[in-house]
């Protein structure tokens, strides 16, 4: 955090740790740990959804709006790609100016 890498970040979003999901060290869980570490960010921090590692786990694109609620325990995620974006039509130029 000091190198300044993760400035701009809006929130944090941690999936699941196979293993590790009923570890507690000291009263502490993974998630903890990375809320305390990451508090200082002053962002929203969600940990446990169904991406990352596991049985199959779901992907995140990089890129859309998404909304973190850690007070409901979720992340929605705006879709990647539109049919609008998909049209192969356009070149990605045209598309850009489109927006």
């Amino acid at each position: 955090m000091r190198s300044g890498a993760l400035d701009g970040v809006r929130g944090v979003a941690l999936g699941r740790f196979p293993g590790f999901e009923d570890y507690t060290d000291r009263g502490w869980t993974l998630v903890d740990v990375f809320k305390d570490r990451l508090g200082s960010l002053g962002v929203p921090v969600l940990g446990g959804i169904d991406v990352g590692h596991g049985a199959d786990p779901l992907s995140l694109p990089l890129g859309p709006l998404a909304v973190l609620d850690t007070a409901a325990g979720t992340l929605s995620v705006e879709p990647a790609v539109s049919s609008r974006d998909a049209d192969p039509r356009f070149p990605r130029a045209k598309r850009e100016e489109r927006r």
